[in-house]
């Protein structure tokens, strides 16, 4: 997904919940960080914030926390350049 997201294949990346995207907090950061400097937008369907919005970011760094089961790339759905 993320050589996806360099190749520019993609404009904005879709995940059922954020515990989708990565099995640690801080790879989940890294992860958004990365598609934010690609320009990519990043949405999490069951936990709708902005991160454009300090309040958005605020409640993407605190949700992570609450959720624990490691569940990698299940979940993950690119949203095709369009």
């Amino acid at each position: 997904m993320r050589e996806a997201a360099r190749r520019g294949e993609f404009r904005i990346l879709y995940v059922h919940k954020v515990d989708r995207l990565a099995r640690r907090l801080e790879w989940s950061l890294e992860i958004v960080h990365e598609l934010q400097a690609l320009d990519i937008s990043f949405k999490a369907v069951e936990q709708p914030f902005d991160l454009r919005t300090p309040e958005g970011k605020l409640l993407f760094h605190r949700k992570p926390r609450r959720v624990l089961p490691p569940l990698g790339g299940r979940g993950m759905r690119a949203s095709p350049k369009g």
